[in-house]
């Protein structure tokens, strides 16, 4: 193949060249102008700060919070009909059956589901508060318990020769315990606490237990209460079922202690319903639903609301019913 000839002159040749130089530098300036116009967006000047930025999770699902604390003012006065085992309180759960020491009989405590799962835990403690029940010869209120979930004992704590503690007479003692051998919040919904309690008197009496519930932390929540939903009395050597009647759809009930006025009926008097502090501050809740089962002589009721009022001024017993 032979190469066709030029016949450009000399200087159209350096004229094309100038051209084409000229054309790649006019490029080059293009890109440096839009460079320039780029980096502008990033650099060092402070505009609208400081920002503090800090990462959030999500946990989808649905979360019951139940009423452990109940003011019952059917009456016009309000006292107070609260789960006996939530708080320290003065209100006290009595065994059925005075025990002594050895007997291996038991009061068993399962605990509420309502954390998500899959969370790690901290700070862990199970947090008992008892008396002996007094009478003559009566002596101090004593115990020990084992911890368990899904099934199996986590650990023990304390014996019989040793007790985690014991009482000063009828005088109403709390002890809280550690119990790290709790570490996610998977087993801590459910969780199963059997305490063996214990009278040391001359003449074996009984026992008042004022408080039973578990404590801890996650790093999502500072601080967080496990109330029992379910208790179980052995101490007669054969169980029975306590459970909490606002916490559990059963057939166990409150009921009110003064008929509701009919005629008349006034906002003095109402049933008062505070609610488990479950969810944590600041958490975003895409929907509310209220699920509240009342009955009255000879009728049933079911009712869910957007909203449940926090007083109730009808003639009602007030339960969770699986219908």
């Amino acid at each position: 193949m032979h190469r066709r000839p030029s016949f450009l002159s000399p200087d159209h040749r350096r004229s094309g060249r100038a051209t084409r130089a000229a054309v790649l530098a006019g490029t080059a300036l293009a890109a440096c102008i839009g460079a320039s116009l780029a980096f502008a967006g990033f650099n060092s000047a402070v505009a609208g700060g400081p920002m503090s930025v800090t990462s959030k999770r999500i946990f989808p699902g649905s979360r019951v919070a139940s009423a452990w604390d109940l003011r019952d003012a059917s009456s016009g006065a309000e006292a107070n009909n609260s789960d006996p085992l939530s708080y320290a309180d003065g209100l006290v759960h009595t065994p059925s059956t005075a025990i002594a020491s050895g007997t291996n009989r038991y009061l068993e405590y399962t605990f509420s589901s309502s954390r998500p799962g899959g969370i790690s835990v901290s700070s862990m403690q199970f947090n008992f508060r008892l008396a002996s029940a007094g009478g003559g010869n009566s002596g101090n209120g004593c115990f020990w318990f084992d911890v368990r979930s899904s099934g199996s004992v986590l650990a023990s704590h304390g014996s019989y020769a040793s007790p985690v503690g014991c009482s000063t007479g009828t005088t109403q003692a709390t002890f809280s315990t550690s119990i790290p051998e709790v570490t996610s919040s998977d087993q801590v919904n459910g969780l199963v606490v059997r305490v063996y309690p214990w009278e040391t008197g001359a003449t074996t009496r009984k026992v008042n237990v004022d408080l039973a519930t578990v404590t801890g932390a996650t790093p999502y929540v500072a601080a967080f209460t496990a109330y029992e939903t379910q208790a179980v009395d052995d101490t007669s050597g054969t169980p029975s079922t306590l459970a909490w009647s606002l916490a559990t759809a059963d057939s166990t009930t409150f009921t009110d202690a003064t008929t509701w006025p009919s005629a008349t009926p006034t906002t003095a008097k109402y049933l008062k319903l505070t609610f488990d502090p479950t969810i944590p501050t600041g958490s975003v809740i895409t929907g509310v639903d209220a699920d509240q089962r009342l009955a009255g002589v000879g009728e049933r009721h079911e009712q869910r609301n957007s909203l449940l009022l926090p007083r109730v001024v009808q003639r009602r017993h007030l339960a969770r019913d699986p219908r």
